[in-house]
């Protein structure tokens, strides 16, 4: 599960719980909240990259590409 803006991280965070399923959220570097902590709390692995939203949310997607590609 990817997500990529504030209450919805941590919605998807406390849906992925109630799922039993990992949630793997992208956030920007720069990026400081205490809903980070909040997305934690409900087991989301917070993953920082890019220095902006916009190489945060792309990040995920080019992933499986990458390992097409090998």
């Amino acid at each position: 599960m990817f997500a990529t803006c504030g209450k919805y991280r941590i919605a998807l965070a406390f849906a992925a719980t109630l799922a039993d399923i990992g949630c793997k959220i992208y956030i920007p570097v720069t990026y400081h909240t205490r809903r980070e902590v909040e997305m934690k709390t409900w087991g989301a692995e917070i993953i920082k990259m890019g220095n902006d939203y916009e190489e945060a949310v792309f990040y995920p997607v080019k992933l499986p590409m990458k390992y097409m590609m090998s």
